[in-house]
């Protein structure tokens, strides 16, 4: 994942859990871009807390939930696609544990 400003990678042994999700127009943005080449930076939203998003479409987003509790709302074209790819990811690593 990156941007013009940094980049940061992700671990799938890192993470926790990983859903569908979609940011609301009532997402208060702490430190973000409300929509200038898409939607990035530190948002709120009253139902999951404090995130970090990357995305351009609210309708093709998926929420990444580490372990350490930091959270991610990342868009993509077929974000159900990407979901069951870190899930079965993810399955692959506890079974070889």
């Amino acid at each position: 994942m990156g941007s013009l400003c940094k980049s940061r990678k992700i671990s799938v042994r890192d993470i926790e859990r990983v859903e569908l999700f979609q940011p609301t127009m009532g997402a208060i943005r702490i430190f973000a871009s409300g929509g200038f080449m898409g939607y990035w930076g530190l948002f709120r939203e009253s139902d999951i807390g404090r995130y970090y998003g990357f995305y351009g479409k609210a309708s093709d987003c998926f929420l990444v939930k580490m372990k350490i509790g930091d959270k991610y709302v990342l868009g993509c074209d077929n974000p159900q696609k990407i979901v069951d790819y870190i899930e079965s990811q993810k399955s692959i690593m506890e079974v070889t544990r």
